[in-house]
């Protein structure tokens, strides 16, 4: 129960602070949608279903693009169109996925359908994932590193996919997962997280210094961007959920192997909750108790973020304190329910 009271406490906390509109009260977090984008999922999920309409209505109104983007400040050019936090714009529809899975549940398809026109443009017709930074461009040839596919996303889009039953595409896209574990050239060194598209071949060289977190995580370094490892082992559980295909579940189980044996750092760092309910989901998919663990170990961990008032990471700056708030919200809600689910079925 401590990680369904963590969340729900937070949830109280970030709906409690929103203005009569549904906005978040300071001037420059009110016209972020960095600020805003995964709280609808979470009053939603809460039973907060009038407020959870309400965000969306402002979002909508104010975000949405007509193109179906969702943009902070459109007076702005690059990629601080987007929003304000640079991370959330270096894989440019990651916000967007959120957004049609939580319009997507709350049966608000006045923005979920344009919201996921955009999004299928970011997927490549031939191999079946989805890119990262921009969308496909079948005159490029798939050459290029702003045409390559990226595993977190293909993963985070495949979810979206299935989420609004778009089955070719979410199958496409869990395939691709599968070659991106097969591929793998030294788990023991790295996990490649691009893979070419022109080619098929996995990306190991051709980036920036400052580029090389999003392209490999490292097994044996500290404070690495494990999150990126979390959205492909809970896309394939999903996934094999929906159609009792085996290799799904056995590729979420090889990427929650490779993370176990990573930096002991991952069980410590505050970005590890995406694989904390991966973990989850495939422990109560396999039952082993080994993922069951994993989990408990990541869910603990975030619950030591947070503070009396209900938000997690205090001592982070305001935006990102929003933001992680309610992702850490939703995490802890479903590793509950799926750790629930791992007991009783004992």
């Amino acid at each position: 129960m401590e990680y369904l009271e963590s969340s729900l406490k937070a949830v109280k906390f970030l709906a409690g602070r929103l203005n009569e509109k549904g906005q978040q009260p300071e001037e420059d977090t009110k016209n972020e949608i960095s600020a805003i984008y995964k709280l609808p999922n979470q009053l939603l999920l809460s039973g907060q279903e009038a407020l959870c309409n309400k965000v969306l209505d402002d979002i909508k109104e104010r975000f949405l693009a007509p193109n179906g983007d969702f943009e902070s400040d459109r007076s702005k050019t690059g990629w601080q169109r987007k929003t304000s936090l640079w991370l959330l714009a270096y894989n440019w529809p990651y916000v967007n996925g959120w957004m049609v899975v939580a319009s997507q549940r709350a049966a608000r398809f006045d923005i979920s359908r344009p919201a996921y026109d955009y999004v299928k443009t970011f997927f490549h017709p031939v191999r079946g994932g989805f890119l990262w930074r921009e969308a496909y461009d079948s005159s490029k040839g798939g050459e290029g590193i702003d045409q390559s596919m990226c595993a977190f996303m293909t993963a985070h889009l495949g979810y979206t996919a299935l989420t609004v039953g778009d089955w070719e595409r979410a199958k496409a896209a869990g395939e691709i997962l599968c070659q991106f574990v097969a591929k793998q050239p030294n788990l023991d060194k790295e996990f490649l997280m691009k893979m070419d598209s022109s080619t098929g071949e996995l990306v190991a060289e051709g980036y920036s210094a400052e580029d090389r977190t999003f392209f490999s995580v490292v097994r044996t370094e500290a404070d690495n961007r494990y999150y990126q490892l979390g959205f492909p082992a809970i896309f394939l559980q999903k996934l094999y959920l929906a159609t009792a295909q085996k290799h799904f579940l056995n590729t979420a189980c090889a990427i929650l192997d490779f993370a176990d044996t990573c930096h002991p750092n991952i069980y410590k760092y505050y970005k590890t909750h995406k694989v904390g309910y991966g973990a989850a989901l495939v422990a109560r998919a396999t039952g082993n108790e080994k993922y069951k663990i994993m989990a408990q170990k990541i869910a603990d961990n975030m619950v030591s973020f947070q503070d009396p008032s209900g938000i997690y990471l205090p001592n982070c700056p305001l935006l990102e304190r929003l933001d992680q708030s309610a992702e850490y919200a939703g995490w802890l809600r479903e590793i509950y329910v799926e750790l629930d689910g791992f007991t009783k079925q004992k």
